[in-house]
């Protein structure tokens, strides 16, 4: 019997059983369960790496030492040969909060914070980093607000800054209790980065320390109390240099503690969810499997009388599983295009709804599920072909 025939016949064979339509319904659903479990786990993942792991806070470290009060030009001398320390800077000057009087003139009264740009950070996606005073660097999707606001973001509220924007700042200067004048202090928008809702907040905007050293000179704000603090490459690395300053007679404090048992329970619940959806999906995948084999065999006897040879029934129901397979795989794209494009909406919609917990679509783990999937269900001829 020829190729085509066996295939006209298989689909025939496949429509006229009215029970593999819900099958094929079934089956995608089957299908778009694992490809949510693989997009939970990466979610999750991303969420601890991102959030937690790459966050600034927990690679810093600030210097104390029981004996002697360490400088910052102290501590960048004994830790010129660390090669996991990226920076060394005073925690007490890293960051100022301000209310965003306008841009370019416009009046917005917003609220908005600076902190120190410091070595590699943040990583720039578009412009040229800081060369001058005054000079900043703010996220491409600025939102200018109290995280306090977060949950009343709308579309309306996330600001597309351009490349030499100005934003002007509005300070408060006292002496003592009592209120003097309001200074404004212009700053140039030079280059962005990706914030992604994850590392860094929405308000955020990097400058050089000295210009976070002026406007505090300008408002006359009482100096702190220096706190010397290392920026380490990354997480896995902090506790290396702890050891290393420990043995030098210095203590470094984490400035962010991690649960580190919370967060190997998250990932090994990532893990789970990934592979549960994955052994659930395989055995209902081989139980619609076997519910139609025994549809076959009780049709196999007919096939024979009608003259059918036992090599062409097999390549017919081979037809048959890889038509069933086919339409399963399509309705199933169809369930995940349909739930990406509504996150999508919603998300344009309020992109806070999901704030620092975006669902991520990792597109290889997705395809490499789905070929766990289609092994274990086309197992059996792989099997046969070996014998």
């Amino acid at each position: 019997m020829s190729k085509n025939k066996i295939n006209y016949l298989a689909k025939r064979l496949f429509w006229r059983n009215k029970k593999n339509i819900l099958r094929v319904f079934i089956g995608a659903v089957i299908i778009f369960i694992t490809v949510m479990g693989a997009n939970i786990y990466s979610t999750i993942e991303n969420y601890v790496e991102l959030n937690l792991e790459q966050s600034l806070d927990a690679k810093m470290l600030m210097v104390s030492s029981n004996d002697k009060n360490y400088t910052l030009e102290d501590v960048e001398k004994i830790t010129a040969d660390i090669k996991e320390i990226v920076d060394v800077f005073d925690y007490a000057e890293f960051d100022i909060t301000s209310n965003l009087k306008a841009i370019n003139g416009k009046i917005i009264n917003k609220t908005i914070v600076l902190q120190q740009a410091l070595n590699n950070y943040p990583l720039l996606s578009k412009g040229r980093d800081i060369k001058e005073d005054r000079e900043i660097i703010c996220g491409e999707g600025f939102i200018p607000i109290g995280d306090l606001e977060y949950s009343k973001v709308t579309k309306d509220d996330i600001l597309s800054l351009k490349a030499d924007d100005i934003l002007t700042m509005s300070f408060n200067k006292y002496d003592g209790f009592s209120y003097l004048e309001t200074i404004n202090v212009d700053l140039k928008v030079v280059g962005f980065f990706k914030n992604n809702f994850y590392a860094y907040d929405n308000n955020v905007c990097f400058t050089s320390i000295a210009t976070i050293e002026k406007i505090k000179e300008l408002i006359d704000e009482e100096k702190s109390k220096e706190v010397v603090t290392l920026l380490i490459d990354k997480y896995e690395n902090v506790d290396k240099v702890v050891d290393i300053l420990d043995k030098r007679g210095i203590d470094g404090e984490k400035v962010f503690r991690l649960e580190e048992d919370l967060i190997t329970t998250i990932k090994i619940i990532s893990y789970l969810v990934l592979l549960g959806c994955l052994v659930a999906s395989t055995m209902m995948l081989a139980f619609l499997r076997r519910k139609m084999q025994k549809e076959r065999e009780n049709n196999e006897i007919l096939y024979n009388i009608l003259g059918y040879k036992d090599e062409e029934i097999k390549q017919i129901n081979y037809v048959i599983d890889k038509w069933f397979m086919f339409l399963v795989l399509s309705l199933a794209f169809v369930f995940c295009l349909l739930c990406y494009v509504i996150y999508k909406l919603i998300f344009i919609i309020n992109p806070f709804i999901f704030y620092r917990f975006t669902l991520d679509f990792n597109i290889p783990l997705i395809i490499l599920s789905i070929l766990v999937l289609m092994l274990g269900y086309f197992g059996k001829y792989l099997k046969r072909n070996e014998k």
